[in-house]
């Protein structure tokens, strides 16, 4: 492989992509309507039910549906704010939240293991995570999480074609783009 194609190979971006907001949006408003039913079932008919509670158990119903509707509104903000980057060479994911910025790269020689998850929400939207892991310990510099992509069965698959696509020593082979 000549200098100008090897390179060509190196910038070559076969993923870039956003994390789906679909199911955090879904899970967001699954809360707050099942908040807002309770609470309103324990005002109107909760007296009948659980005594002169009910006020008191319809307030805190409502506090920890709120709690976990700002939970989820926090991570619909981290989403929006984060991006992929899967080329021959590494594996990108960038995140700016505020004043702050990070990024976490991966060699694909160095990767390890893939793990693909996917949650109740995720998978009735078609979204999932994948997990690209090196030797290191979970949660270390050797660990990024694609959340909520697209097709995560086929984003696996690609990743493993690009592992078995890659020479030993860290470079992307002729077949691999």
């Amino acid at each position: 492989m000549t200098d100008e194609s090897s390179q060509a190979a190196t910038t070559a971006v076969l993923f870039d992509g956003r994390p789906s907001t679909r199911p955090t949006v879904a899970a967001a408003v699954t809360v707050t309507l099942l908040t807002l039913g309770i609470v309103i079932w324990l005002f109107v008919d909760g007296e009948s039910v659980v005594g002169d509670t009910g006020q008191t158990l319809a307030g805190v119903v409502g506090v920890l549906g709120s709690l976990v509707l700002l939970r989820l509104l926090g991570r619909l903000y981290a989403l929006t704010r984060t991006s992929y980057y899967v080329t021959p060479t590494e594996i990108r994911r960038e995140r700016s939240f505020l004043f702050s910025r990070s990024s976490r790269e991966i060699p694909v020689s160095r990767i390890r293991g893939i793990k693909m998850t996917q949650t109740p929400f995720q998978r009735l939207f078609g979204y999932g995570s994948v997990a690209v892991l090196t030797a290191g310990p979970n949660q270390s510099l050797g660990f990024v999480s694609l959340e909520q992509v697209p097709e995560p069965v086929t984003r696996r698959d690609e990743l493993r074609a690009l592992l078995r696509d890659t020479d030993d020593d860290g470079t992307a082979s002729a077949t691999a783009v």
